[in-house]
């Protein structure tokens, strides 16, 4: 299968679940268990091998969404469904799922029995594809473990014994687990003219930093915490039931962003569809990161306690509908004579998007990240190409 897109900037949101019960089940068959891990982390994305009856499969490890499997792995398991429930996703599209118990399900040498796990039955999905996995493993699967990931190494560790793991106390904060998913939540500290906090969710299966919600978006905009950079009608990201809606979204600068001890700058931000604002997989790039799903503390052990993400932005951003990728949104009112939501992009400085397997490219750092300079052909709804070059700016931005 073709996704005719390479710089799709949000692959798959994390997906909401308020009913309690059926995902709470499973737990390791050991009381006192430690494993280490290698993982591959491949364009944001943490991939593990996980083991279910003798066989080896490749899983996301995502603590924004609980455990998922494929329909298709469901058919070479020897489980059955015992619930279905209402699942809403991060763009607040909602489907009904089954969900299964798992016998057995095996990460390292750490052991897991009758694990609660979605079971996704529906078109095929970029995410499994392209990054060929076979699942995801959740917050619930993990509610009495605590977990290390240390990028510099490729290393992600499982334990229930916080003294298999090495953190610094001080850089600690209080964790809170919602739902009957145990989503994990930490508070962080938002500084401009004057400051603030929000709860957000940590969630590595998100790439990016930090997204903030339209929701959260509007209760802070009166605050003077951020600077406005731009605001537009459009939708680019897509989750599991597929794209979002388009609606307002916004693009702001944040002066700073404080998790726990360490000091983000200058981050640009655009807002998501989803209720929930996140801290995402690019926290990696900056230091080791233990959820403490058991005693409730998130440590977040920084390579440097200051840093500053200035970044130059392009006037629109790509999103991907009806497998071809296409104009989603036009943050810069100048551009809106020259172009139109849902205009394909057809080559991106003299890449061809029209015959390209989008896998092949998924999985690469994006274009638009490695390039200031954007020489871009599109086609409108009549059939006409024009060229356009972008050149990347930093962002203007008002109060």
């Amino acid at each position: 299968m073709k996704f005719l897109s390479v710089i799709i900037l949000v692959l798959l949101q994390t997906f909401a679940y308020s009913q309690r019960g059926p995902l709470s089940k499973g737990n390791a068959t050991t009381n006192n268990y430690y494993t280490n891990i290698s993982y591959e982390f491949v364009n944001g994305k943490i991939i593990i091998p996980v083991s279910i009856e003798e066989n080896l499969y490749q899983f996301l490890f995502d603590t924004g969404a609980p455990n998922l499997i494929s329909s298709e792995l469901l058919q070479r398991l020897q489980t059955k469904t015992v619930d279905s429930i209402i699942v809403t996703d991060a763009n607040s599209k909602r489907k009904k799922m089954a969900v299964v118990a798992i016998p057995n399900l095996k990460i390292g040498d750490v052991s897991f029995e009758n694990v609660s796990s979605l079971v996704y039955a529906y078109e095929e999905n970029i995410i499994f594809d392209c990054f060929e996995i076979d699942g995801i493993i959740g917050s619930n699967m993990l509610k009495e473990s605590i977990v290390q990931i240390l990028p510099k190494e490729n290393s992600l560790q499982i334990t229930n014994n916080k003294k298999r793991l090495l953190h610094i106390p001080v850089n600690a904060a209080k964790l809170s687990l919602l739902g009957d998913q145990r989503s994990p939540y930490v508070w962080i500290k938002l500084i401009g003219e004057k400051s603030g906090k929000e709860q957000v969710l940590i969630d590595t299966g998100m790439n990016g930093l930090y997204d903030l919600s339209v929701k959260h978006h509007n209760l802070l905009k009166t605050k003077n915490i951020y600077n406005n950079v731009s605001a537009a009608i459009g939708s680019k990201s897509i989750s599991l039931f597929g794209n979002a809606d388009q609606n307002e979204q916004f693009r702001i600068l944040m002066p700073s962003l404080e998790i726990n001890n360490t000091t983000f700058k200058n981050i640009l931000v655009e807002t998501t569809s989803d209720n929930n604002s996140r801290i995402g997989s690019d926290i990696f790039k900056y230091g080791n990161v233990t959820i403490d799903f058991k005693h409730k503390r998130f440590y977040f052990d920084s390579f440097e306690n200051t840093n500053d993400l200035s970044e130059k932005i392009a006037g629109f951003s790509p999103t991907l509908v009806d497998d071809k990728l296409v104009v989603g949104i036009i943050w810069d009112t100048d551009l809106k004579e020259s172009l139109q939501l849902g205009d394909e992009i057809i080559s991106i400085n003299n890449i061809d998007f029209s015959n390209t397997n989008i896998c092949d490219l998924v999985i690469e750092e994006s274009i638009f990240k490695k390039s200031d300079s954007l020489n871009i052909v599109f086609k409108d709804s009549t059939g006409q190409l024009k060229a356009m070059v972008f050149e990347k700016k930093l962002p203007l931005y008002s109060r």
